[in-house]
């Protein structure tokens, strides 16, 4: 697969929202004040900082790794028909409104995360479940905040598009490299815009 860069995304104001608290993200945050931003997401949390960012893709890539081999280790057609169905209506959900601010798509944002969802709900233990669902909780606030920016929707399908036919071959060591590259190329993408925005809020 093609390198992603940042370069070029033109950043949309981070918005600051007045609703009831993630709690599993507020547990989850470590950044300091100086670092952090307050996105417009609907959820009350301590702020979005680079050094969260980076820490929690490191421990999704972990848990993740583990959820999804030991999915593949024990699919079954019923499984592997779910992640192809949600991979399907993701598929043909823009990720972006057809707006002129190009909003993130409440209804990509629900399908995203029920694809990851399903994919990795059949991996045999509830707590790693768990815990992966708390850190892509977590996750989802950056997703909101800054994949708008980052025109990589032609490339995450791609990354998606990869992990279905891996998961689908019952190639476990090929989905765990598809998922660590496609968590890390998000990652690389929201980084620079995160770093643009919290020193234009410090000046």
């Amino acid at each position: 697969m093609n390198s992603f860069r940042a370069s070029g995304c033109a950043l949309p104001p981070l918005p600051a929202r007045t609703a009831s608290a993630s709690t599993s993200f507020e547990r989850r945050s470590t950044a300091s004040p100086a670092r952090a931003v307050e996105p417009n997401c609907g959820f009350s949390v301590r702020g979005l900082s680079v050094e969260d960012l980076v820490d929690l893709v490191a421990q999704r890539v972990a848990l993740e790794s583990i959820a999804l081999r030991q999915c593949i280790e024990h699919s079954s057609p019923d499984w592997q028909a779910s992640v192809l169905a949600a991979h399907h209506r993701l598929r043909k959900t823009p990720l972006t409104l057809d707006d002129e601010a190009k909003s993130l798509n409440p209804l990509w944002v629900s399908r995203h995360d029920d694809f990851h969802r399903v994919m990795l709900e059949a991996c045999g233990s509830p707590r790693l479940f768990q815990m992966v669902r708390q850190l892509a909780d977590a996750a989802e606030m950056y997703h909101r905040a800054l994949l708008p920016a980052c025109g990589r929707d032609e490339a995450m399908e791609r990354e998606h598009e990869a992990l279905l036919d891996a998961i689908l071959a019952e190639d476990a060591d090929g989905a765990v490299d598809i998922l660590k590259a496609h968590l890390e190329r998000t990652r690389d993408v929201m980084v620079p815009l995160l770093n643009e925005a919290t020193d234009s809020q410090a000046h």
